[in-house]
């Protein structure tokens, strides 16, 4: 699996660690990671998320993370991470900007993978997922 990430420099310098953001999705791919395809992490700014979330989820709001599976051969898909969300969550729960995007990576390909988080016991899972491979890095 080829992972990339883009538009990287709309995160600060201080929490700008690709390397990382590269290992928590290739954790979170898990054995996935041997499969042919590409995952892709995309950084947004408020306008630009709130864009996407309006047109693909009909949510006129920013939000922390989407993803968006392809649906073609070889697949995987697109994490869109909006870094003001991510910084207005760290600071919400007391910890780094860095730690927050990771979560959303993790979080972004674990809803790749097929967890959901639209119920009280899915959401348990995932984030109990989420939590474990968070804490590998």
């Amino acid at each position: 699996m080829k992972i990339s990430a883009f538009k990287t420099s709309l995160v600060p310098a201080s929490a700008r660690k690709t390397g990382k953001f590269l290992l928590a999705a290739k954790i979170a791919l898990g054995k996935t990671v041997k499969e042919k395809g590409s995952l892709n992490i995309i950084f947004m700014n408020p306008r630009e998320m709130r864009s996407l979330n309006k047109e693909f989820l009909g949510h006129d709001y920013d939000t922390d993370v989407i993803s968006f599976s392809y649906d073609e051969k070889p697949a995987f898909g697109d994490v869109f991470v909006s870094v003001a969300q991510a910084r207005r969550q760290a600071a919400e729960v007391g910890h780094s900007l860095l730690r927050e995007i990771l979560t959303l990576i993790i979080h972004g390909v674990l809803h790749l993978r097929g967890y959901r988080d639209d119920k009280p016991a899915l959401k348990k899972k995932m984030f109990k997922e989420q939590d474990r491979l968070l804490n590998l890095l």
